[in-house]
């Protein structure tokens, strides 16, 4: 009895362990916010420049310019890392980003995966002066 009641604990004490290494590797919030720019494929123009800017209040603004058109898009609302996951929430939106690392997103399909294509979704952390 004795001996079970030890593998128990340690078992629990491992797991503890497991699992504060692994929240230590999440993403955190602060990690995150700037503003971050790249170029989209587009199929009826030559790209889309898209430019996500999270600010420290979880508001963001999402601008689409759609090269070789007068067509702009915005969106602005609230933005979340989810629980436990490298990836960024936008409200008012579809998109959901996949935190590559601090510098650079990758815009994540529609149903929340990781686009296997040698297209180009990712967005990358621009200074402030550019």
């Amino acid at each position: 009895m004795l001996k079970n009641t030890r593998i128990y604990i340690i078992l629990i004490l491992f797991l503890i362990l497991c699992a504060c290494c692994y929240l230590n590797k999440a993403h955190k919030t602060h990690e995150v916010i700037g503003q971050y720019q790249g170029i989209f494929p587009c199929g009826d123009c030559s790209g889309i420049k898209a430019t996500l800017i999270l600010l420290a209040d979880n508001k963001y603004v999402f601008l689409k310019d759609y090269q070789d058109t007068e067509e702009t898009r915005r969106v602005e609302g609230n933005w979340k890392v989810l629980w436990l996951s490298p990836i960024i929430r936008l409200s008012h939106s579809e998109e959901e980003f996949y935190i590559i690392n601090s510098d650079t997103l990758e815009l994540l399909s529609r149903n929340g995966q990781r686009i296997k294509t040698k297209l180009n979704y990712k967005i990358k952390r621009v200074s402030e002066n550019e």
